[in-house]
């Protein structure tokens, strides 16, 4: 081939091969199919009748012995065809390149001698033109095959038709007609020729990829066995390791278990000793209070009577119990109630006079002293009390929750027991604000941990949880406070909580999915007015709950309604009847700011 556009001499003789082989296939079905056609057109035309006219008659014994000559040309090339391999390219021969040259070459001698004798009838090239554009589409001959078919077959068409044509116009068509047709199949050749080396240059391009990508595969999974075989070894060697290490770890926590048990055991020795150790009468603290008389102890510390040598008046002194087991968990919460005390300016929150250490190292915060007994006391000895009174004592608690939620403290610990009534106004104290979230500002994060005990322990008592507190503590907001409000309200009126589970688990459940019993179902004569009230503020969600102003306001105008007008003299006397109701009478009667539990 003399047409390679850059392909490779090795890329050349395998196209060749190929189309070589193709010819081949080809073939073995062309030639026994012309052989058939040219045995026919012998059988057909054998008898000529002289009555026709002698131009016909040239032209019926031109086609007869043309045909008669082709038959054994077409049988002979079959049986070389039918008798070479067509399957493998090693096998291709000389043969093999040249049988499709020869063939065009013969079918061209054919078309155009057919051609020729068509000329005693007709000016017309219909047999040349078929011949060339079959052997075009059916062969992929040699350049120099192609050429030399397709110019052999035009010469005997133009020498045949300068003999038979007489006029000029006819011997024209002729040659314009040969002509025309042997560049059209000659160029049809050519780009079949062009289109199989592209296509062989396509293949061999995706097989070399091909071969490259397998290639590339075989690599990969080799590291990938060799990264796996890594993998595998550093598996060993960490479960090793690990294993040294849990065994470290164990011997580890034995010895920390052991210096735990150690330090307990001094801790206790030491809280033993601090319990039996108190302030003495006349000790002063800080420069500042002089104490007086101890009012109560708890797990957090001490509550002394004092007197604050600024304003000359009794206090109440709460001392931090300087060997707790948990020191910095209990000093977190006392300075926490502190702030809290300290920030909020209300009537019914109990003031903050001062916080410091003792040249000893014992922190303590100087607080106003209250008289009273809380309004879990107050239920307990006298029971539930009427819901005007309730809602008159409510709308103050809420009013001085407002008012700290105002200053962005969250209390947290809202129930009975922080809830102090008193013989002076305004009548109520709320008490311990030692779990509550400080806020600087409703954008800026706690001053201190929403968790400062442990991690994991929830805030607050479980009974009067908010759903957000057990689900979801970072949710926590003003209206948690607003919800366990409600259910001080409900207890006061009703004696119970709406949930009444045996076990903290069923109690956290319902907090967080059962519906509360309306308050008006359980106790005859409340207003539905004040059931609803109370349900919407135990809903679920915090956005349904109204704030502490509207609960305050809600509450106050139900009572003004029933034309009820409760004061804190009522309440003073529900203190001395309280009092009156103590099974001891020797006990103390005056409760002053909670120790913490």
């Amino acid at each position: 081939m003399t047409e390679d556009n850059g392909t490779s001499s090795d890329a050349v003789r395998t196209v060749e091969q190929e189309l070589a082989l193709l010819n081949v296939r080809r073939l073995r079905v062309f030639l026994p199919v012309m052989a058939v056609v040219h045995l026919a057109h012998v059988l057909a035309l054998r008898t000529v009748d002289l009555s026709k006219p002698l131009a016909e008659q040239r032209w019926q014994r031109g086609l007869w012995l043309v045909n008669t000559a082709t038959l054994p040309i077409a049988v002979a090339l079959a049986l070389v065809v039918w008798a070479l391999p067509a399957k493998s390219a090693a096998d291709v021969r000389a043969a093999h390149r040249r049988i499709a040259d020869v063939v065009l070459v013969a079918y061209m001698l054919f078309a155009s001698s057919t051609t020729v004798f068509d000329q005693h009838i007709s000016t017309s090239v219909h047999a040349f033109v078929l011949g060339a554009l079959a052997t075009a589409f059916i062969l992929r001959p040699s350049f120099g095959g192609a050429a030399a078919g397709y110019a052999i077959g035009t010469a005997v068409v133009l020498v045949g038709a300068r003999a038979t044509q007489s006029s000029a116009a006819g011997l024209s068509s002729a040659y314009l007609g040969a002509l025309t047709v042997a560049a059209i199949a000659f160029a049809l050749s050519r780009t079949v020729a062009r289109a199989a080396r592209r296509e062989f240059d396509d293949r061999t391009t995706i097989e070399q990829q091909k071969s490259a990508l397998e290639a590339q595969g075989a690599e990969l999974r080799t590291l990938n066995a060799q990264l796996e075989q890594r993998v595998d070894d550093q598996v060993r060697e960490i479960v090793a390791r690990a294993t040294e290490v849990e065994a470290l770890n164990a011997q580890l926590a034995e010895r920390v278990q052991e210096r735990s048990r150690e330090l307990s055991r001094a801790l206790a020795r030491i809280a033993k000793e601090n319990e039996a150790r108190q302030l003495p009468e006349g000790a002063v603290l800080g420069g500042r209070v002089v104490i007086l008389s101890l009012l109560g102890r708890g797990g957090m510390g001490a509550v002394y009577l004092g007197r604050d040598r600024v304003t000359d008046q009794r206090v109440a002194v709460k001392v931090l119990q300087a060997a707790s087991a948990q020191e910095l968990e209990e000093l977190q919460r006392f300075l926490r109630e502190a702030e809290a005390t300290a920030r909020v300016n209300h009537s019914a929150i109990v003031k903050s006079l001062a916080v410091d250490v003792s040249d000893d190292g014992q922190f303590f915060q100087i607080l106003e002293l209250v008289d009273g007994v809380t309004l879990a006391t107050v239920i307990e000895r006298l029971g539930p009390m009427p819901w005007t009174i309730a809602a008159r004592l409510i709308a103050v608690v809420a009013d001085a929750l407002s008012t700290a939620h105002a200053a962005n403290i969250v209390h947290r610990d809202v129930k009975p027991e922080n809830i102090m009534l008193t013989r002076t106004g305004p009548g109520v104290k709320v008490l311990d604000f030692g779990i509550a979230r400080v806020r600087a500002s409703s954008e800026e994060p706690e001053l201190v941990s929403t968790n400062p005990t442990r991690s994991g322990v929830l805030l607050g008592t479980p009974r009067y949880m908010a759903p957000e507190q057990i689900v979801d503590p970072a949710a926590v907001n003003d209206r948690t406070d607003v919800y366990a409000l409600a259910l001080v309200l409900y207890v006061a009126v009703a004696g119970r909580l709406p949930f009444d589970a045996p076990t903290m688990g069923e109690v956290f459940a319902a907090h967080a999915m059962a519906e509360p019993a309306l308050l008006d179902s359980k106790v005859s004569g409340v207003p539905q007015t004040l059931s609803a009230l109370v349900h919407r503020c135990l809903a679920k969600s915090t956005g349904a709950r109204p704030s502490a102003t509207e609960l305050r306001d809600a509450l106050t105008a139900l009572a003004d309604d029933a034309g009820i007008t409760t004061s804190w003299e009522s309440w003073a006397d529900l203190v001395e009847r309280t009092r009156s109701a103590e099974t001891n009478p020797d006990a103390t009667s005056t409760l002053v700011a909670k120790v913490g539990a």
